[in-house]
């Protein structure tokens, strides 16, 4: 996976002036006896970057044969870093550490020694996000080798985050911009949620530019039409927000982002937790006569729904049925029991199940005959 590029003739000693601004080397010692364009650059580390792990990447400059011992400048553009992939620290030889500007985004090494086996080591480590894909290339980077007297580039591969035996993949179009949206309907522990009662919605987006819009709505069973329950307008700071709907019927709701000129149209949906049907007007105890009819006037919600009327004495365990009935659209109803003898009794009353709204629970006051 070795790559070995040697500078001369084709790449040409520029003037020490443009060379300092590069990493090249310093004092009057440092000064080898070859140019720039002189020095082969060869990365001997493997090129495989794991995403979610860090690696190390090795290069060795060397001069011609010939050349006495000496110090090199190395330095190169972080503008061309892939995404996710990041710089932890870069050395010569064995411990020298060397600057990575992430101001000016460039990393260099000055005085980099050239050993008496006519080598210098320069060796970075880097660290590749977890989720970044498995095609990123960090290939094409152009490496300044510097002197005293000049410097010349050579242009290396550096790292990938596929594996070594896959050939480079050409950039494929970019994917689209994706609004992230979250809704959040209350919490499982309010299931079977009497009627009417306040259900608080949580919803999010994140992506678009501050000024975005989202609309969380709701819509009922047997309904093809969304209810508007709020916009809002996001800012840099708030992405996050909530409302509440009184509820009444079982349904779900919605959060819908119409997109913009960045990011498509979004939208996530989810089922609002089950509703309980409720009852009220539900008469209070008292105390009647032996042959008189009692008559109860309750209203029930969501509506129409079946509501059963029973009774027991309070010597029995077993509950009968005096009465059902439907209540209409207003939900009004009429509940009449006429007891069979004196004494104490229970009665209850228990709205049906249906898909707009769970069974209620059970509605239940004494009554006295005389």
């Amino acid at each position: 996976m070795s790559r070995a590029v040697n500078l001369k003739p084709a790449l040409a000693v520029v003037t020490a002036a443009v060379v300092a601004a590069t990493g090249l080397p310093t004092g009057a010692s440092a000064a080898p006896t070859y140019s720039a364009a002189d020095v082969t650059v060869t990365r001997d580390s493997d090129l495989h970057v794991v995403p979610g792990e860090f690696g190390h990447i090795g290069f060795t400059l060397q001069p011609p044969k010939a050349a006495k011992h000496g110090r090199l400048g190395f330095s190169l553009p972080l503008t061309g870093l892939p995404q996710g992939f990041q710089i932890l620290s870069m050395k010569h030889g064995l411990t020298e550490d060397c600057e990575v500007d992430q101001v000016a985004l460039r990393a260099r090494c000055t005085n980099v020694e050239v050993f008496e086996t006519g080598l210098g080591i320069v060796t970075l480590t880097v660290s590749v996000a977890a989720q970044a894909p498995r095609d990123l290339d960090w290939v094409d980077v152009p490496v300044t080798i510097s002197t005293a007297t000049g410097s010349a580039v050579s242009v290396q591969d550096f790292a990938s985050t596929r594996p070594c035996d896959d050939p480079p993949v050409p950039p494929g179009p970019r994917a689209p911009n994706k609004a992230v949206l979250t809704l959040e309907p209350g919490r499982s522990d309010h299931y079977s949620r009497a009627s009417g009662r306040r259900l608080p919605i949580c919803a999010s987006l994140a992506g678009p530019a501050p000024g975005a819009k989202a609309t969380v709505e709701f819509q009922p069973v047997g309904s093809s039409t969304w209810t508007e329950l709020r916009v809002v307008t996001s800012d840099e700071y708030y992405s996050y927000f909530c409302t509440e709907l009184r509820q009444r019927i079982n349904g779900k709701a919605r959060i819908r982002f119409d997109g913009d000129a960045d990011y498509p149209a979004a939208s996530l949906e989810k089922a609002l937790p089950v509703v309980a049907a409720g009852l009220t007007g539900w008469a209070p105890s008292g105390t009647s006569r032996l042959g008189q009819t009692i008559t109860m006037t309750p209203t029930v919600v969501p509506s129409p729904r079946k509501v059963l009327l029973q009774w027991r004495t309070t010597a029995q365990s077993k509950w009968k049925t005096a009465q059902t009935v439907t209540s209409s659209a207003n939900g009004r109803i009429t509940l009449k029991f006429k007891p069979p003898a004196k004494g104490k009794y229970w009665l209850r009353a228990y709205p049906l199940g249906d898909a707009k709204a769970g069974a209620a629970d059970t509605y239940v006051r004494a009554q006295q005959v005389n």
